[in-house]
């Protein structure tokens, strides 16, 4: 409402309400009642949208998302799901913000992020060809029918279906009153002179992208378009040019997404911004004859009935326009790439205090399945700085290479940034309206950042103390083996713990627990061998000897803990990709 305040602002000073004409002084405009029609209106059809979008969403949106994610083995099924996601959830711009998060998450790369793009601009066009219908008669009964239907039944899918009836109507009801509203300008001449000037492409693109920026939603500028041509206001080419001006204004919020983001979440931005542009640029010149086109395509070629049909004739060419770019963009898929690698090129990034998670994105917490994802791609990250910690502490033991704890606490305390930065994703992710199998997903996760967070603090508060023990003297026969044959064997279940975490389908998670005989069988020998070496010094005993006896047992007893914290992780990790396959089934 208010970015369409601010646009009445604009309107009122382009034209002021009293003019000097040929014929005289301009009559004065009802301002007050051409406010109330259009922001009233305006505000009607928005939320009407939204209330549509919403019950949509809300019958299969989630699962549109899940897609999403998922079809893009080519460019081709990229563009399809695109498509279906975007008619759906009736958001090119909401498509475009989660395809954003789904990179930076790592869950789809930038090359299978061109496809989807590009369905997406194809998928809007839905939304253009449902305000396009005449049906602002019946939009009242649609309320009504709508609103009985969320009132009477209980049930979830009649609901929603009320919902969605509802939401249209408030819609065609939104489009009437804006119509109604404009309808005095056709005789105030300033107006209609203003008008004539969009006839030129360029200030139709400026106007249109501009307020599509501010309201972030090319749907409400093709709705307003729509309403315009419906009251005879403007022609089909001025419709046609303001229509390629909200594909461009559309590409702010693809930006304003990518903003922080990473340097690949950025060339996604810039994909969509070359698209969008790219397109108009391409069609530009040909204005008049896609006018033509769509004018032909008109019932038996009618000139009348074309005439009076201005506002389905622009649904037709915005949905001609970005099917045409698809087929002209979708093989030139790679230079779209290489263009966006020229405008965001590659850069160190900067050192930070502060660890920073890879693949937690906020614009995925209102899709609970892509957020538990990337909450696993997160941990499983977590576990190879662990795994990398542990090896690096062993090798330390062993080699006797450099202090352990320089080349470690960095790597720990980085760890334990991520484990903070875990906790607070999952905990905004709590508040979202989780079924009880996401609820399930979600708790594990909590536990398997914990079971890491202890990892790190047994590396650094037993581990590392007991090794710098140890490097003291060289460790004794009778551990030396056994201690590096127990911390491989612990370190490859730090690694099937990471990999079972980052490819759940993997089962490695259950070799981490099958590894348990094989370390109490492996302690227990260190133990006994232990006993016995300092039984068989006899009278040359020393107190040293008993140190280095009790610093190796720390030591063995440290890679015992940081195994057991492992198991753990890899039974909760287990569990959520359990949790996680039924999810999906339902």
């Amino acid at each position: 409402m208010q970015q369409a305040a601010v646009f009445l602002a604009i309107l009122t000073w382009a034209f002021p309400l009293h003019a000097q004409t040929d014929a005289g002084m301009a009559p004065d405009l009802p301002v007050w009642q051409m406010a109330q029609g259009l922001l009233g209106g305006l505000a009607l059809f928005l939320f009407g949208l939204d209330r549509t979008a919403d019950a949509l969403k809300a019958a299969v949106g989630d699962r549109m998302k899940t897609m999403l994610a998922r079809v893009t083995a080519n460019r081709v099924t990229a563009a399809i799901a695109g498509a279906v996601t975007t008619a759906i959830i009736q958001s090119s711009s909401v498509t475009t913000v989660l395809v954003v998060g789904f990179v930076t998450a790592g869950l789809m790369s930038v090359s299978q992020s061109v496809g989807v793009i590009i369905g997406a601009n194809v998928g809007s066009t839905m939304t253009a060809q449902i305000v396009a219908f005449k049906v602002e008669q019946t939009a009242l009964v649609m309320i009504a029918a709508g609103f009985a239907a969320t009132v009477i039944t209980g049930r979830d899918v009649p609901k929603q279906f009320g919902n969605i009836v509802m939401g249209l109507g408030l819609i065609f009801f939104g489009m009437r009153l804006m119509s109604d509203g404009m309808a005095p300008l056709r005789d105030y001449p300033p107006f209609m002179e203003w008008m004539a000037t969009m006839e030129s492409p360029l200030p139709a693109i400026l106007v249109a992208g501009t307020f599509t920026a501010l309201v972030q939603s090319s749907a409400a500028t093709a709705g307003i378009v729509i309403a315009i041509a419906s009251g005879g206001l403007i022609s089909l080419e001025a419709g046609i040019a303001l229509i390629f001006g909200a594909n461009i204004g559309t590409c702010v919020t693809a930006v304003l997404a990518s903003a922080g983001k990473s340097r690949i979440a950025l060339r996604t931005a810039a994909i969509h911004v070359l698209f969008n542009i790219g397109g108009v640029l391409i069609w530009l010149p040909f204005i008049p004859q896609l006018a033509d086109l769509v004018r032909g395509l008109a019932e038996n070629g009618q000139a009348a009935y074309a005439a009076a049909n201005v506002p389905r004739q622009i649904a037709n060419a915005h949905t001609i326009f970005n099917l045409a770019n698809a087929m002209i963009f979708l093989p030139f898929g790679n230079i779209l790439i290489w263009l966006a690698n020229l405008l965001v090129p590659d850069r160190p990034e900067p050192e930070s205090v502060v660890p920073k998670p890879k693949f937690l994105d906020s614009q995925l917490l209102d899709t609970p399945r892509m957020a538990l994802h990337a909450g696993r791609q997160e941990l499983a990250r977590m576990a190879g700085i662990a795994r990398e910690s542990f090896n690096r502490t062993i090798d330390g033991i062993v080699n006797g290479s450099g202090d352990p704890y320089e080349a470690v606490h960095p790597a720990l305390v980085d760890l334990r940034g991520l484990h903070r930065a875990q906790i607070n994703y999952l905990a905004h992710l709590g508040r979202k309206d989780l079924s009880h199998e996401e609820s399930a997903r979600l708790g594990h996760q909590v536990a398997v950042s914990h079971n890491l967070f202890r990892i790190a603090e047994i590396i650094e508060g037993d581990l590392l103390p007991a090794a710098r023990r140890v490097r003291t003297w060289s460790m004794s026969g009778a551990t030396a083996g056994r201690g590096r044959a127990l911390a491989g064997n612990v370190s490859t279940a730090l690694s099937d713990l990471e990999e079972a975490l980052s490819a759940p389908e993997s089962g490695r998670g259950a070799a981490v627990g099958e590894m348990k005989p094989i370390i109490d069988l492996t302690i227990a020998q260190s133990l006994d061998a232990e006993t016995r070496w300092l039984a068989g010094l006899k009278e040359s005993l020393r107190d040293e000897d008993i140190d280095q006896m009790l610093s190796e047992m720390a030591v063995i007893e440290a890679i015992k803990r940081v195994y057991s914290q492992a198991r753990r992780a890899a039974r909760e990790a287990g569990t959520d990709a359990l949790d996680e396959s039924v999810s999906e089934a339902t």
